[in-house]
């Protein structure tokens, strides 16, 4: 799999918790943060804004979404 760099902007607090969760569970931060983006479900392009695409999340990922929200 080719591998691509990318730099994104998060609260401390949020990359704080995301680097604690990746040492606690033995993995580099990108594959954390890989498997999570994995986990949203494609989004047909006909579904419109008015839907409410956290729905269709896992748990896990719902909850992340929330605390991404809150820290803004």
């Amino acid at each position: 799999m080719a591998t691509e760099k990318l730099t994104i902007r998060l609260d401390r607090a949020l990359v704080a918790r995301a680097r604690r969760i990746a040492r606690e569970r033995g993995i580099p931060l990108s594959r954390l943060i890989a498997e999570l983006l994995q986990q949203l479900p494609e989004v047909p392009k006909q579904q419109t804004a008015t839907v409410d695409w956290k729905q269709s999340l896992p748990p896990r990922t719902r909850r992340l979404v929330g605390l991404a929200a809150g820290a803004g």
